[in-house]
Protein backbone atom coordinates (compact mmCIF):
# COMPACT_ATOMS: atom_id res chain seq x y z
CA UNK A 1 0.00 0.00 0.00
CA UNK A 2 1.21 3.53 -1.02
CA UNK A 3 1.48 5.95 1.93
CA UNK A 4 -0.18 9.13 1.70
CA UNK A 5 3.10 11.97 1.54
CA UNK A 6 2.01 14.53 4.04
CA UNK A 7 3.82 17.77 5.06
CA UNK A 8 5.75 17.56 8.81
CA UNK A 9 4.36 19.41 11.48
CA UNK A 10 7.48 20.60 12.53
CA UNK A 11 11.33 19.90 11.13
CA UNK A 12 14.70 21.27 12.65
CA UNK A 13 16.90 23.29 10.60
CA UNK A 14 20.68 24.49 12.12
CA UNK A 15 18.93 23.63 15.72
CA UNK A 16 16.58 25.41 15.46
CA UNK A 17 12.82 24.07 15.83
CA UNK A 18 10.30 25.38 13.20
CA UNK A 19 6.97 24.50 13.74
CA UNK A 20 4.76 24.23 9.85
CA UNK A 21 1.47 25.38 10.44
CA UNK A 22 -1.97 25.10 8.29
CA UNK A 23 -2.99 28.85 7.51
CA UNK A 24 -5.53 28.78 4.87
CA UNK A 25 -7.31 32.06 5.47
CA UNK A 26 -4.06 34.31 6.58
CA UNK A 27 -2.20 32.83 3.00
CA UNK A 28 -5.74 33.62 0.90
CA UNK A 29 -5.87 37.03 2.60
CA UNK A 30 -2.25 37.49 1.47
CA UNK A 31 -2.10 35.64 -2.06
CA UNK A 32 0.18 33.56 -0.92
CA UNK A 33 1.34 29.60 -0.68
CA UNK A 34 3.33 29.92 2.72
CA UNK A 35 5.23 32.44 4.67
CA UNK A 36 8.48 32.07 7.31
CA UNK A 37 7.81 34.15 10.63
CA UNK A 38 11.69 33.88 11.67
CA UNK A 39 10.51 35.20 14.89
CA UNK A 40 8.30 32.99 16.40
CA UNK A 41 9.91 29.99 14.32
CA UNK A 42 7.07 28.90 12.32
CA UNK A 43 6.26 28.39 8.69
CA UNK A 44 2.59 29.01 7.74
CA UNK A 45 1.39 27.00 4.31
CA UNK A 46 -1.55 26.95 2.95
CA UNK A 47 -3.61 23.89 1.24
CA UNK A 48 -6.54 25.43 -0.06
CA UNK A 49 -6.07 28.38 -2.12
CA UNK A 50 -8.73 30.23 -3.73
CA UNK A 51 -10.89 27.55 -2.83
CA UNK A 52 -9.03 24.74 -4.58
CA UNK A 53 -6.65 21.94 -3.13
CA UNK A 54 -3.04 22.73 -3.50
CA UNK A 55 -1.50 19.48 -4.84
CA UNK A 56 1.20 18.54 -2.52
CA UNK A 57 4.14 18.91 -4.80
CA UNK A 58 3.33 22.70 -4.80
CA UNK A 59 2.62 22.40 -0.82
CA UNK A 60 6.34 20.78 -0.42
CA UNK A 61 7.49 23.39 -2.69
CA UNK A 62 6.32 26.03 -0.50
CA UNK A 63 7.58 24.54 2.94
CA UNK A 64 11.04 24.41 0.89
CA UNK A 65 10.64 27.91 -0.39
CA UNK A 66 10.27 28.99 3.19
CA UNK A 67 12.89 26.53 4.63
CA UNK A 68 15.35 28.47 2.38
CA UNK A 69 14.54 31.75 3.66
CA UNK A 70 14.91 30.98 7.36
CA UNK A 71 18.29 29.26 6.46
CA UNK A 72 19.30 32.58 5.08
CA UNK A 73 18.49 34.31 8.11
CA UNK A 74 19.47 31.41 10.65
CA UNK A 75 23.48 31.85 9.10
CA UNK A 76 23.16 35.41 8.91
CA UNK A 77 22.38 36.13 5.72
CA UNK A 78 19.09 37.77 5.94
CA UNK A 79 19.97 40.72 3.07
CA UNK A 80 19.71 36.98 0.50
CA UNK A 81 16.34 36.16 1.84
CA UNK A 82 15.03 39.38 0.35
CA UNK A 83 15.37 38.08 -3.17
CA UNK A 84 12.74 35.91 -4.39
CA UNK A 85 13.84 34.77 -7.29
CA UNK A 86 17.04 33.43 -5.55
CA UNK A 87 15.49 32.08 -2.61
CA UNK A 88 13.41 30.25 -5.05
CA UNK A 89 16.01 29.00 -7.11
CA UNK A 90 17.85 27.81 -4.54
CA UNK A 91 14.71 26.00 -2.75
CA UNK A 92 14.02 24.27 -5.96
CA UNK A 93 17.82 22.97 -5.86
CA UNK A 94 17.56 21.53 -2.61
CA UNK A 95 14.29 20.44 -3.07
CA UNK A 96 15.23 18.10 -6.06
CA UNK A 97 18.60 16.95 -4.43
CA UNK A 98 16.33 15.65 -1.44
CA UNK A 99 13.99 13.81 -3.61
CA UNK A 100 16.25 12.58 -6.19
CA UNK A 101 18.30 11.10 -3.98
CA UNK A 102 16.30 9.43 -1.66
CA UNK A 103 17.15 11.59 1.54
CA UNK A 104 14.18 11.35 3.34
CA UNK A 105 11.18 9.24 1.86
CA UNK A 106 8.32 10.98 3.59
CA UNK A 107 9.11 14.36 1.25
CA UNK A 108 8.13 11.98 -1.42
Amino acid sequence: MKQIPKIPRKVILLNQDIKIVSANKYCNERHILGEADVNHNSIKLCSIYDKENVPFHKQRHALFHELTHFLFFVIGQSRHSRNEMFVDNLATAMEDLILKNNFDKTLK
